[in-house]
């Protein structure tokens, strides 16, 4: 068997102690023994030159393309809730929002954070559930209380609507 990186081709700079020999000074001593053809065409500056890496085309399917925006659309917009807490300040909650939120400003973050004192539960954002994950998680690695509900059980006042 051949070690990764030797299929056979010499490297433009040889490797010293390269396990399997071949190392400059030493073919065919290293634990591998034998040195091989590589050892050997490194020692004698022989066998250097560009190597050319190929890559198949990959296609795009428009129709994998449409799939997906299906189903974000059937899947439907997701509110970000972030909880009321009596454990971080103003500020504190302010910038936690604006780092996982960059699309928000400061002046809206600390909206947010307000409405979440008064009310006890603010939107931060309405985003597709996948991302609406990422940023709930990134709010609670803050240690903030956040969930995520999605928006058609929502008025458009921001509260949530009756379940009939």
């Amino acid at each position: 068997t051949q070690s990764p990186g030797r299929g056979g081709r010499s490297s433009p700079k040889p490797r010293i102690g390269n396990p399997g020999g071949g190392g400059v000074g030493n073919p065919g001593t290293g634990p591998g023994g034998g040195g091989g053809e590589e050892g050997m065409q490194a020692d004698s500056g022989k066998g250097a030159g560009v190597a050319v890496i190929t890559k198949e085309r990959v296609d795009v399917d428009i129709d994998t393309d449409t799939e997906v925006k299906e189903d974000l659309d059937q899947e439907g917009w997701w509110r970000v809730l972030l909880h009321n807490d009596e454990i971080h300040t103003f500020e504190y909650v302010t910038e936690s929002i604006v780092k996982v939120c960059p699309q928000l400003t400061k002046k809206k973050a600390f909206q947010i954070t307000r409405t979440t004192h008064t009310a006890g539960v603010a939107t931060v954002t309405t985003v597709w559930k996948q991302l609406a994950e990422q940023m709930c998680l990134g709010l609670q690695t803050y240690g903030l209380t956040v969930s995520i509900a999605p928006d058609a059980n929502f008025n458009d006042n921001n509260e949530q609507a009756p379940e009939a």
